[in-house]
């Protein structure tokens, strides 16, 4: 992707990655991540399904089984990673200031 010099390039970490400039404003760093869980999950191998199920010691209440649990940990891990990861090639795009 071609950008322009003397100017302000607004993108993407994804698309500012192997590409180095002056100065970079890095924006919503204050943002809190937003968690949305899924009601069933499926897990690499694809006979791991975690799901919510009725639980007869709560008056059968939805409650989430432990393979559901256990996939949702695992993807919030993969998802720290992956923020920790743009958040890397994002500082790193600076030459001479990071705001």
């Amino acid at each position: 992707m071609p950008f322009a010099e003397n100017a302000v390039n607004i993108m993407t970490v994804h698309a500012a990655k192997g590409l180095e400039f002056p100065i970079v404003f890095v924006s919503d760093m204050v943002m809190p991540f937003k968690d949305r869980p899924s009601p069933i999950m499926i897990g690499d191998n694809p006979l791991m399904v975690g799901v919510k199920v009725p639980n007869p010691a709560d008056n059968f209440a939805m409650t989430e089984s432990a393979v559901l649990v256990m996939l949702r940990e695992l993807q919030r891990q993969k998802e720290r990673a992956e923020r920790k990861r743009l958040l890397y090639v994002a500082l790193t795009r600076a030459r001479d200031h990071l705001s």
